[in-house]
């Protein structure tokens, strides 16, 4: 059930919890010498399935990548990086993988996106400021960004190589 509370936490937009409970949770798993999640915080079988769910987590909310539509014929990235500073990510799909790299650093932050050709994508940059966007060094394409008052902007982008940036 900890997989839900995690999705609940990112789903009320606050990642930073999500990850603290995370890393407190499996923090004794993560620090023993077995490479796998184990049924029980405690111990139980040392090899189960049931511990899983945070990896699910960390690429659906905190990295944001799911299908937009049936099949990955859609792309949507919304991540919620919360307090971390940098992440990577590979998600494969039936058209090619999905490669995501995030970095803040000074406040500025930089997503880069590979998504795979001829694949739309819609990606919510999580910024309140939409004028600060830049996609691939300049202003984003013409129609590409949807802006609604108080809510972050999302960029309506073809596949192929993006590197966006924000303060």
């Amino acid at each position: 059930m900890e997989k839900y509370v995690l999705e609940a936490l990112c789903l009320m937009n606050a990642p930073d919890e999500a990850l603290t409970r995370m890393k407190k949770r499996y923090a004794m798993q993560i620090e023993s010498p077995l490479s796998t999640l184990w049924e029980l915080w405690d111990g139980g079988t040392k090899n189960h399935a049931w511990s899983g769910g945070p990896l699910t987590i960390l690429s659906q909310y905190i990295a944001g990548v799911s299908p937009g539509s049936a099949g990955w014929k859609s792309i949507r990235i919304a991540p919620q990086p919360g307090g971390l500073a940098q992440f990577a990510t590979t998600t494969p799909t039936p058209y090619g993988p999905i490669k995501i790299t995030y970095a803040r650093n000074q406040g500025k932050s930089t997503l880069c996106v590979v998504l795979p050709a001829r694949i739309p994508a819609d990606i919510t940059v999580p910024t309140l400021t939409p004028a600060s966007i830049t996609v691939n060094g300049a202003a984003p394409p013409d129609r590409a960004v949807t802006v609604k008052p108080s809510d972050p902007a999302t960029l309506h982008l073809a596949g192929g190589t993006w590197t966006l940036t924000w303060k």
